[in-house]
């Protein structure tokens, strides 16, 4: 059966830096959104294009494309497939109905901070470095939308593993299976986001 890895959490968790890691082997390659947003943008700022709404447009529409098209495309060759992103929307899910109405194993890997203010700190930090900014108001909506689709959203998945990562060593929280909770921290050592 083929598998479909899923990374989410907060922003500035360390979901395309070490979120990777996490996924098997075999995945080479996971596909990240925000890294092909920058890289789209800045193609058609050397093509000529000046005007920030029309770049934002474009390469906005580009990461959509090509995402669908790497959807349909592992799903249609019955590959294993990964990404990230975030689910802070109710809109967000349906790739993922898309996998599991295909018979693919849903796996999700959670990233999570002890709060939407680490998140601020960590995005700006990353912003300043040359990274990607992400606006106040959208980490606050992750922050909070991604908490929500874990609890309301975890049987949509096979397998959940949450890990926080707080701090510079992460601490696995739990591992899902099936619904039957495998391992987990006890609860007095649970954060309290969590």
């Amino acid at each position: 059966m083929p598998e479909l890895f899923v990374i989410t959490g907060s922003n500035g968790a360390g979901k395309s830096t070490v979120g990777p890691a996490y996924f098997p082997e075999h995945l080479q390659e996971v596909f990240d959104g925000d890294k092909l947003y920058l890289s789209r943008k800045s193609d058609l700022w050397r093509s000529g294009i000046r005007v920030q709404k029309e770049l934002n447009r474009q390469a906005s529409e580009f990461v959509e494309v090509t995402f669908i098209n790497l959807v349909n495309s592992a799903i249609s060759s019955r590959r294993d497939f990964a990404y990230e992103g975030h689910f802070s929307q109710d809109e967000s899910l349906s790739i993922l109905h898309q996998f599991k109405d295909n018979q693919y194993t849903l796996h999700l890997i959670f990233f999570g901070l002890e709060n939407v203010d680490t998140s601020m700190d960590r995005v700006l930090i990353r912003a300043r470095e040359g990274g990607h900014n992400v606006d106040l108001l959208t980490i606050r909506d992750n922050y909070f939308g991604n908490l929500r689709q874990l609890n309301d959203r975890r049987s949509l998945f096979n397998t959940i593993k949450v890990i926080d990562t707080s701090e510079l060593e992460h601490k696995d929280l739990v591992f899902i299976s099936e619904g039957t909770m495998l391992e987990a921290l006890d609860i007095e050592q649970q954060p309290r986001w969590f």
